[in-house]
């Protein structure tokens, strides 16, 4: 059970869980792909590691890896569940993503 799994690593400041795209395909969390894929969702951060960041206002696309990489230099310790825990509803037509990929924002 993820709650009992989540007990036992309660010393990570990130817990990363796999995600699922429309498509059907597995999109797995690991030190690879901890950037890449879905900067913020699917993971559990703890409160106190994030304080003092934000999500940078001017930004409209894209906010969520700025905010990643503001985390990531922080040295987080991190574990890599290998739990399916999250569907990314991706590709979305008209999501911000979306759009800025099309070069439209």
């Amino acid at each position: 059970m993820i709650s009992e799994w989540l007990v036992g690593n309660a010393d990570a400041d990130i817990i990363c869980m796999d995600l699922e795209i429309n498509s059907g395909e597995r999109l797995m969390l690991n030190d690879m792909t901890k950037v890449a894929y879905c900067a913020q969702i699917c993971r559990f951060i703890k409160r106190a590691f994030i304080k003092g960041l934000s999500f940078p206002e001017e930004i409209r696309a894209g906010d969520d890896r700025y905010f990643a990489d503001q985390m990531l230099s922080r040295s987080p310790k991190t574990v890599y569940s290998g739990q399916m825990a999250y569907h990314y509803n991706y590709p979305r037509e008209g999501s911000l993503f979306d759009l800025q990929v099309k070069g439209l924002i």
